[in-house]
Order: structure tokens, then C-alpha cells, then sequence
């Protein structure tokens, strides 16, 4: 079955009817598409204690030694700067950094009332090493987080609490943990022990993985099997074969020890329930296409909502899935297999025009699937001119 998901993006404009001075008619009549590009992916927010650094906003670093220099590296109050160095060491390129005065629950959670309120494309991986030694085990603040995650299209990459004496505790945690039980949130397993002996969650490496993997080869690619394996840092404890067969299924993504190489993330599943979401790449996909689409097609806001403009629209994205075609991100021999844009009569409605409102169906056949997903893009338009 095919999923259908709805995305409302209400927003308010002005602008100078048809007519008004300044403005020419005739230049209106046609609405040239507009290229579409990617959102940016693989940018981390963290949320802690830094030894130092601007705090109240959420502060962009890419590198380790900006990190370093601005925040004080990984000399800080908690695992925080632990997982942002992790971040950097295993391929991240950009993070948006939250400083907190503390690491408790009050201080993490106004960390995350910054980060809600940063713009709206600044990131789309979030880590909160430390929520896991609040008093709850982190649920309430990990709930509070994926909140945020819903708001700017990003995932929540959660870390085991420490102390647990194995496999089966680690699984009874995440039966209790049923909020988490999220499209929006990936949990990976064991923790991990740093070369410098500092005990640390594995959101922060994991985050570096797939930040790098969307640079290499791109979000709709699983992050995980060979080449993903984590830099600076060991298991805690060995997760075998026959552990994983038990966990994976619960959605909890194993980190194994393969080898000589280092610790190897073998899962890329979602805390979510619904099978359709249940693939990390899956659901980063969809909300890369939203995101870029979003962002994409402001530009309607200035157009009257109209045949002329809902032409354009189709061409922009159209000529955006078919780029994400062409790099192998959807299935299909021909275009006509792998997606289809609808802009206009069939989805926007009289009443929709007089609101300002313009209603896009987008339907894309992602490689893991092998089905069509859908959502709907609600835009803005220039409201229509009222004759005398």
C-alpha cells in the first residue's frame, strides 16, 4: 500500500496585486521553473555542556579544530564534547552546537527550546549524549527532542544509558521506552570505550557515519555494513550474531566488532513501528525531498496562484526528481516509473486560490520499497486580483 503523508506549510505574505504600480502584467503571464537544490544533509546538532562558547543560540562548527577552538574540544562537563569530537573523527562535516550551562534535565531541555527556534534548515541529525544520566533515563528529554526533530525534518539518534548489564536490559529499556517509538528516532547499541578510556554513547560516531555516507553516496544510502566502521573508540561489549538476530528486529541497530577494523554499525533501522518507516534511509529520504522541496519552492508566494504558476512548479520539481533519478536515489527504468508531480485543478481548489493556498502531490518510488510514496506540499500564492 502506498503511503500518504500530508505536509500543511502556511504562510503569510504581501504583495502588490496585478496591476499595482511597479508591477507588469504581461511579465506575469508565464512562470519559468526554477532549479531545485538539495537540502543540506549530515548536519548534527548537539545539545550540552561545553567547557565554552557562545550560549543562548545554536553555533555552526566544521571542523574539529573550530570545535576546539570555539568550544573548548572535548574537555567539557559530560558527554557532549566527547560525541561532537566522535562526530568529527568519523566524517562529519558541519554542527550546530547548543551550549548549556549544566547537563540537567532543565538546562538540556531550554538547550532544546534554542534548537527548536534556530532556522528551520540549519540541521537534520540531533544528539543528546547526556540526557541518558538524567533521573528518567532520558525519556522525557529524548520526547521532548524528537519534538523538536518533527519541526525541522531531522532524526534523533539516541545512545543506550550506561549501566546496563546486557543485551536483555537493554532491550527491557526500550519496552519502557515507548515514546521513543519514532519514524524520527534511531537507536544504536553498544556504548562505546575511547581510546582515551572515557566511556561515551555512540550517537555521536554514528552521526559522523551517516553525515559522511550522505556526502559519499548519498541520504537514500544505509549507513551501515562495510565502510562504516568507527573511528577513535571500542565496545564496551561484543553484540554476536546471534544477540543481533534478537535486536534487530526490536529496531535496535548493533554495532559489531568485525574484525581488526574497528567497530562495524551493522543496522540502519528506525524506533518505528509502522513497517513503511521502519529503514533509516527511508525516512531520511522523504524528509530530504521535503526539505529541499519546501525550501525549493518558496518563490510561490510571489506568483499569482494560477495555471501559469503551477506549470512552472511541476517543471521545478520534476527537474529535481530527475536529477535524484539519474544518481540512482529512485527506482524506475523511466521516469514515469519512478515519480510523478501533481500541481493544479486536481489539487488545488477554488476555495484554496481565494486563500492563497496551492496544494502539490509528490509521489517517488525509493529503492528500499520498490512502492510509491506520496506527500502533499500546502504553498502560498499571491491571493487572486478582486475586479470592480
Amino acid at each position: 500500500m502506498a503511503l500518504k503523508q500530508v505536509v500543511r506549510w502556511m504562510r503569510s505574505m504581501t504583495r502588490p496585486l496585478p496591476g499595482a504600480a511597479g508591477i507588469d502584467v504581461d511579465a506575469l503571464a508565464t512562470v519559468p521553473p526554477r532549479p531545485i537544490a538539495g537540502a543540506a544533509t549530515g548536519v548534527c546538532a548537539v545539545v550540552g555542556a561545553f567547557s565554552h562558547g557562545p550560549s543562548g543560540k545554536a553555533a555552526a562548527v566544521s571542523s574539529l579544530f573550530e570545535f576546539e577552538r570555539d568550544f573548548g574540544g572535548a574537555q567539557g562537563l559530560g558527554e557532549a564534547p566527547r560525541a561532537v569530537t566522535q562526530f568529527f573523527l568519523n566524517g562529519g562535516g558541519e554542527a550546530l552546537l547548543v551550549r548549556t550551562p549544566s547537563n540537567s534535565q532543565a538546562s538540556l531541555e531550554e538547550g532544546l527550546n534554542v534548537l527548536a527556534a534556530s532556522r528551520a534548515d540549519g540541521f537534520d541529525l540531533l544528539c543528546l549524549p547526556d540526557a541518558v544520566h538524567v533521573a528518567d533515563r532520558a525519556v522525557a528529554l529524548y520526547e521532548k527532542a524528537l519534538a523538536v526533530c518533527t519541526l525541522h525534518r531531522a532524526t534523533l539518534l539516541v545512545d543506550p544509558p550506561p549501566g546496563l548489564a546486557g543485551d536483555a536490559d537493554m532491550a527491557a529499556w526500550l519496552r519502557q521506552a515507548v515514546p521513543l517509538r519514532s519514524p524520527d528516532a534511531a537507536l544504536y547499541y553498544p556504548r562505546l570505550r575511547l581510546d582515551n578510556g572515557a566511556e561515551a554513547g555512540p550517537s555521536g560516531s554514528v552521526a559522523g557515519i551517516i553525515a559522511r555516507f550522505g556526502r559519499e553516496r548519498g541520504v537514500w544510502k544505509a549507513p551501515a555494513g562495510p565502510g562504516a566502521t568507527i573511528s577513535g573508540a571500542g565496545l564496551d561489549r561484543t553484540v554476536t550474531a546471534q544477540r543481533q538476530e534478537v535486536l534487530n528486529p526490536q529496531g535496535i541497530n548493533v554495532i559489531r566488532a568485525m574484525g581488526s577494523a574497528g567497530p562495524l554499525v551493522w543496522g540502519s533501522r528506525t524506533l518505528s513501528i509502522e513497517p513503511e518507516w521502519r529503514h533509516l534511509a527511508v525516512r531520511r529520504t522523504v524528509l530530504f525531498l521535503e526539505r529541499s522541496l519546501r525550501r525549493g519552492l518558496d518563490w510561490t508566494m510571489r506568483e499569482p496562484n494560477d495555471e501559469p504558476l503551477w506549470d512552472g512548479m511541476r517543471a521545478s520539481a520534476d527537474g529535481f526528481l530527475e536529477e535524484l533519478w539519474r544518481a540512482g536515489a529512485l527506482m524506475g527504468a523511466a521516469p514515469r516509473d519512478a515519480w510523478f508531480v501533481q500541481c493544479g485543478r486536481q489539487t488545488t481548489t477554488d476555495a484554496d486560490i481565494r486563500q492563497g493556498q496551492i496544494n502539490m502531490v509528490v509521489g517517488f518510488a525509493l529503492i528500499r520499497p520498490g512502492e510509491f510514496l506520496t506527500f502533499r506540499l500546502d504553498l502560498k500564492a499571491a491571493p487572486p486580483a478582486i475586479h470592480s
